[in-house]
């Protein structure tokens, strides 16, 4: 297994990441719950005993749901790992692209292609909008069959070196059955 950290074009830069993402984390469950009270109060639930209490606990619910996904931010890695059989892009938060998921992993065998790009107008809403992690020029793109990831990370060129020789190891392993 080998780490990559996500690369930034300075201290000033990663900071600013770091924090905007810190602070996605806490904000995003209270929006979520400002959302469904919302909706609640839309309907006739409202007029209940229990709903004022049902309230507080969806409230406390985000407070917990906030401090867990602050601390994973704080405390986990956040970068590109390599492994064997697959590579694990760890962000430890929630993107306004990537709603659903917070970290990716990427089977070799999946992989259609890796390689590093510069930043052009041909490719940049693209970058931008599969943007995983990172920010700086030239930045990776791996493509599957089915999506598509890029990310800034340090020492790129034994990144890719790293995926294509598990890559070939994946093709020597399938080819041996």
């Amino acid at each position: 297994m080998k780490y990559y950290e996500f690369k930034y074009p300075s201290k000033t830069a990663a900071r600013f990441e770091k924090s905007a993402l810190a602070f996605i984390n806490i904000i995003l469950p209270f929006i979520v719950a400002v959302i469904v009270d919302y909706y609640l109060h839309k309907t006739p639930i409202v007029i209940f005993e229990w709903y004022s209490i049902a309230e507080k606990v969806l409230y406390i619910l985000c407070i917990i749901a906030s401090y867990l996904l602050f601390k994973t931010f704080v405390n986990n890695p956040k970068g590109v790992f390599v492994y064997d059989n697959y590579i694990s892009i760890d962000r430890q938060t929630i993107s306004k692209w990537h709603m659903s998921k917070m970290n990716f992993t990427i089977d070799i065998h999946d992989i259609e292609y890796c390689k590093m790009e510069k930043r052009s107008m041909s490719n940049y809403s693209d970058r931008y909008y599969h943007m995983l992690g990172g920010i700086g020029n030239p930045f990776i793109i791996i493509k599957t069959k089915t999506q598509t990831y890029c990310f800034c990370i340090e020492n790129q060129e034994d990144f890719l070196n790293e995926v294509y020789k598990r890559m070939d190891n994946e093709q020597h392993s399938v080819s041996d059955d």
